[in-house]
């Protein structure tokens, strides 16, 4: 996967707002096929305000079309601040789903969830597009959060979908 296409967009849509940005899920893992879409998570240096979401989320959904991929229509890609991730990585919310999960699996309205989305993401292979030393911190806070509240981190990895992918070393 080139990755200078994504750079373009990040730049186009986002400019300086962007701390970092991974691809993940199955392009990233090389198991993408015919009607995938391109999992893009960005990681913001602040919040950003609903037109500037929009803006990014129809660059992002044109940029998957021009590349051959499905857009998901409703989260063409992940756009969460720093100071978000970490609200979610050290909130109760996240701590409780994940001692469920490792036990009984992720129920179907927690799997959409943001604090679903950012552990996943976070955990999961990836393209890097955009480096930054906060990326590399959120990562390994949100191992440490599983190392610390999941009773099987390996059930917890599957029920993620993530026991196939080697970033999801805990």
């Amino acid at each position: 996967m080139k990755l200078a296409p994504i750079r373009r967009c990040l730049q186009e849509h986002l400019g300086t707002a962007v701390s970092a940005a991974f691809v993940y899920g199955s392009v990233a893992t090389g198991r993408d096929g015919p009607g995938s879409d391109l999992d893009c998570f960005v990681l913001t240096r602040w919040d950003l305000d609903r037109p500037q979401r929009r803006r990014a989320q129809a660059g992002f959904a044109a940029l998957q079309r021009a590349l051959g991929f499905t857009p998901d229509c409703d989260y063409p890609v992940e756009l969460f601040s720093t100071h978000a991730c970490r609200a979610i990585l050290e909130g109760s919310a996240l701590a409780a789903i994940i001692a469920r999960a490792s036990t009984c699996g992720i129920a179907p309205h927690t799997a959409q969830s943001d604090e679903t989305e950012v552990l996943r993401s976070l955990l999961d292979q990836r393209l890097v597009v955009t480096h930054s030393s906060c990326l590399d911190q959120l990562t390994e806070q949100a191992r440490a959060l599983v190392r610390r509240t999941a009773h099987d981190p390996s059930a917890l990895l599957r029920a993620l979908g993530l026991d196939r992918a080697p970033q999801a070393r805990i």
